[in-house]
């Protein structure tokens, strides 16, 4: 007679594994969907054949500051590279990135210290902070974002692989921290949109 309760309780705790293990992978990994979804009025851009993505270099500035955006490469340790948008003119090679597509995303290498950018969703105090610091031999998921243009506000959208997080710029922090850029966003608004500058060299 105890067989079968036995046989029954561990189908109950199997069921019950199940469902845990299927809560924590929702958790932690980011819905497709979510992804996939394009937000009214904007266009998912795959390639480089829009222009400025077509130029040899870019910058990009802030719709919330109109500041450009550049790496710190004279901060150190896990803050080595942090991009803000604090700069009031382009044109310095730190505030440069080519553009290269990868199976529909994009990638931005900083022309500075010739490194990828990437989100660090694992980074402890701005999890999701964008960092130029990735060696150009090793990009990854964080280093993938998907790219959103809006020709009715001539704007530009980027969305991190890693998290499925829009990228912020944080230009209510104070200095030196004005304008840090986080992919940290489930929301689309001014502190979410960007214009591209070209260069041909």
């Amino acid at each position: 007679m105890t067989q079968p309760r036995t046989t029954s309780l561990r189908r109950v705790l199997k069921a019950m594994v199940l469902v845990v293990a299927l809560a924590a992978a929702s958790i932690v990994v980011p819905s497709a969907a979510h992804a996939a979804t394009v937000p009214s009025g904007w266009t998912l851009i795959t390639s480089k054949s829009v222009y400025p993505l077509s130029s040899k270099y870019i910058s990009i500035f802030s719709h919330s500051n109109y500041r450009y955006t550049y790496p710190r490469l004279d901060w150190n340790g896990d803050s080595y590279g942090a991009l803000v948008t604090s700069r009031a003119e382009p044109g310095l090679t730190t505030d440069k990135f080519a553009v290269t597509v990868s199976s529909g995303t994009f990638l931005f290498r900083n022309v500075a210290n010739n490194r990828y950018v990437c989100a660090e969703i694992s980074h402890l105090t701005y999890p999701g902070v964008l960092r130029a610091r990735t060696s150009v031999d090793a990009p990854g998921p964080w280093e993938k974002f998907r790219l959103y243009y809006s020709s009715s506000q001539v704007a530009w959208a980027l969305m991190s692989t890693a998290n499925n997080k829009w990228v912020t710029a944080h230009t209510e922090y104070a200095s030196p921290l004005v304008g840090l850029m986080v992919a940290d966003s489930n929301t689309l608004g001014t502190k979410q949109k960007f214009g591209f500058t070209g260069w041909t060299a």
